[in-house]
């Protein structure tokens, strides 16, 4: 029951502290609040004039009162505001509104204040208006210091996050990322292309005639009669029936292209941070890279050739070469120094030692997306869960293992008719080759099987049954851990090295290896003709 009491004493002080009770033509502001605590007062010098403000984080604008503002700023003139003011009492009277120069900290503002009128005089509100400019770290501030009361309660719900973060929920495609432009820099020399547009297919038209006009609305593109560059669109059509609309920018903008080079994270690179993680919250960006404001120069390099004309695109959009690039390195800088937060691409990956440690540090991250005015996917998104589906596997406290969606596909696969079929088979497989021990080996008469002589014998099926088996009964891979001991285990054969690297950890009392990771490598003719001791050397060479 205390838990419980915490939890909605938790939740009510969120929902007062960052509740945005402004809208374009409605504002809430506290006039006559309770005193039994002394207010916090701060001192601001506005249009030359010192002038002390009661810090107000539920109010959404700051207010001055008519008597104050006849006294102190006789010689500005006021214009009409659109803003309605309530109180507890109801209905304020609004004078109209002043922008006035603001000094915090030696920088200066320019900001509006709302003049109250028929009201008795009272000390000035500092509202969030105001708060949000001058101390722009506020809110994430107030988030961690009060998220610790949580602790082992239950997790807040989406609704109740929707409300403490709301531009982050929010379901409108027109907003930008704050703070960050992408900018596109050309080699020097480089010659314009105009490239035709691409037919489309007629079941298509109405979709990527209504996707065109909805880009133009929410201020995405910008229809132009002329320009010298032009890229034809390209249409890709997702699982839910919606498309994507990218650009072929292969032989015009990218040849030319001066290609940023960010490191994106590498898979292995990613789990080897869940170590100790037993919940995870899974973010997915809502529409990752439009969200992302195309400097002016860099918009009249990116025009898509259209069967409705051209259209001059203002977000970064999907094949620009330095796209994934510029992208990576924004979401690096905006979530920089959080705990337990791995990112890729259009995805966040938050991982707590605990249900409390999740939650915060999902709560750290929204703060600092709600900041940035960075947007979500619910539907793509986990909260707080034990196990969920992440770059095509299955990960939890235990680690990681091959998403059962992918791995039907690989053992459902039917016995190859031709070499173009076998290459299908053993690509699908090498992804989860960190599964398998002593693959290179396994999978010798598949590999050795060529177009001029495709003889499937018995040595085959028996190598592509044994594949399957190895895939669907591999164990769960244990998340790296660099405070663990490590234990390589290597073996060679005639035609193939293999290993597995391994942690040493205590189970029941007992000092057990649990793998990390299967590796393995074919053998060249070369390497086939070394003794077997040889060969056992090479593989501890390799694998160290």
């Amino acid at each position: 029951m205390i838990c419980w009491l915490c939890l909605l004493l938790c939740l009510f002080v969120f929902k007062v502290l960052f509740y945005d009770f402004v809208s374009v033509h409605n504002v809430f502001v506290s006039v006559g609040a309770v005193k039994s605590n002394p207010p916090l007062l701060i001192s601001l010098n506005v249009a030359t004039k010192s002038i002390q403000f009661e810090v107000d984080t539920g109010a959404g604008a700051t207010v001055m009162s008519r008597a104050q503002f006849r006294s102190t700023f006789r010689y500005l003139t006021l214009v009409p505001s659109k803003i309605i003011l309530h109180s507890v009492n109801g209905m304020i009277a609004n004078a109209g509104e002043v922008t006035v120069d603001v000094n915090f900290n030696h920088v200066c503002h320019k900001l509006s204040f709302i003049v109250c009128d028929n009201t008795p005089n009272f000390t000035p509100l500092l509202g969030r208006n105001w708060l949000d400019v001058i101390l722009p770290h506020w809110r994430s501030v107030l988030v961690q210091n009060q998220i610790n009361v949580v602790n082992d309660c239950n997790p807040p719900s989406v609704e109740e996050l929707r409300v403490l973060f709301p531009s982050v929920f929010d379901s409108k495609a027109d907003s930008v990322i704050k703070g960050f432009t992408a900018t596109l820099v050309l080699k020097p020399n480089a010659i314009p292309v105009f490239a035709k547009a691409y037919n489309v297919a007629f079941g298509l038209l109405d979709k990527v005639s209504k996707h065109l006009d909805n880009l133009v609305l929410l201020g995405k593109a910008i229809r132009v009669r002329q320009s010298e560059w032009a890229s034809p669109g390209v249409v890709v059509q997702k699982k839910d029936g919606t498309i994507r609309y990218c650009a072929d920018f292969k032989r015009t903008l990218n040849p030319q292209l001066r290609i940023d080079y960010y490191p994106l994270p590498r898979p292995d690179t990613v789990f080897a941070t869940l170590s100790n993680g037993v919940f995870f919250t899974s973010l997915d960006l809502s529409d990752a890279y439009t969200q992302l404001q195309l400097d002016p120069k860099s918009q009249d390099l990116c025009v898509l050739n259209t069967h409705m004309g051209l259209f001059k695109l203002t977000r970064l959009i999907y094949g620009v070469a330095s796209a994934a690039a510029i992208f990576q390195s924004v979401m690096d800088r905006i979530l920089i120094n959080l705990p337990g937060v791995t990112r890729y691409l259009d995805n966040i990956l938050i991982k707590g030692v605990s249900l409390s440690d999740c939650v915060n540090n999902t709560m750290l991250v929204l703060a600092r997306l709600e900041k940035h005015n960075v947007r979500l996917r619910l539907d793509k998104c986990d909260w707080f869960v034990p196990e969920l589906q992440y770059l095509g596997f299955v990960i939890s406290k235990e680690g990681r293992k091959p998403n059962p969606s992918l791995v039907s596909a690989i053992v459902d696969f039917a016995p190859p008719v031709n070499c173009a079929q076998i290459g299908t088979f053993l690509g699908m497989l090498s992804f989860y080759a960190e599964f398998l021990p002593n693959l290179s080996t396994v999978a010798k008469p598949l590999r050795s099987l060529n177009g001029d002589k495709y003889d499937w014998n018995v040595e085959c099926q028996v190598s592509f049954d044994l594949l399957k088996n190895m895939l669907t009964s591999s164990e769960c891979l244990m998340h790296y851990d660099p405070d663990l001991p490590i234990v390589v285990s290597v073996d060679a054969s005639p035609v193939g090295i293999g290993g597995v690297l391994a942690h040493v950890v205590e189970v029941n009392g007992k000092k057990v290896e649990r793998p990390v990771m299967f590796i393995s490598a074919t053998l060249s003719p070369t390497q086939m003709a070394y003794a077997q001791v040889d060969r056992e050397a090479l593989a501890i060479v390799h694998y160290c």
